[in-house]
């Protein structure tokens, strides 16, 4: 591996190094991606449980919801 490292320009090493980190970035990328999507099946399957949730509770006034549906359906306030 060091022998190849070797034959290889400043600039491709550089290129090389980038290339492996945007990588790694993109797997936490898709790591969070997929994670994300089993608290979005536990809501659209219970969307009551939401209110349950201690912690959920002052963002969803803060927000002004007061139904479980608004947390499914409200449209995002630009």
């Amino acid at each position: 591996m060091r022998l190849l490292w070797t034959h290889i320009t400043p600039r491709r090493r550089l290129q090389l190094l980038l290339l492996v980190s945007l990588m790694v970035l993109s797997s936490f990328a898709e790591l969070l991606s997929v994670a994300s999507l089993v608290p979005l099946l536990a809501v659209l399957s219970d969307p009551a449980g939401l209110w349950r949730q201690p912690w959920l509770r002052p963002v969803a006034l803060a927000l002004g919801l007061t139904s479980s549906e608004q947390w499914i359906f409200r449209p995002p306030s630009c």
